[in-house]
């Protein structure tokens, strides 16, 4: 179940585009500890966030996300849209599906007299 449920954020977060914004935060924490290491925290900061000292994983960023970007605009735009029956004519009536039974049994006449004691065969 948590295997799926990674999946599941994993495959969400690629449809989105986060994917890039994962790997950016990654090139960054790394240029910040490379940079860290020669100089102080706060110059590292800065020298990673001005923009003109991009690392190599940057640039490889960039490229991958302007490259998926361009595939989004050659692709053509699918669309579901609602459609609905056209009504041509009017609404019929309901008819019943069957006939309710007769409130009232039928009169005893109408029964057939049942003889008894059964009819036996004639012999041939």
């Amino acid at each position: 179940m948590r295997c799926l449920r990674l999946t599941l954020v994993a495959s969400l977060l690629y449809a989105s585009g986060a994917h890039w914004l994962v790997l950016q935060s990654v090139a960054w924490t790394r240029m910040v500890i490379a940079a860290a290491r020669t100089g102080s925290t706060a110059q590292a900061l800065a020298t990673t966030f001005d923009g003109r000292h991009p690392c190599e994983m940057c640039h490889r960023i960039q490229e991958g996300a302007q490259s998926q970007q361009q595939e989004k605009s050659l692709a053509p735009e699918l669309r579901l849209e609602p459609c609905l029956p056209s009504s041509t004519g009017q609404l019929q009536p309901l008819r019943p599906l069957w006939k309710a039974a007769d409130p009232q049994p039928p009169a005893p006449s109408a029964w057939t007299a049942i003889e008894t004691p059964p009819p036996r065969l004639k012999p041939a």
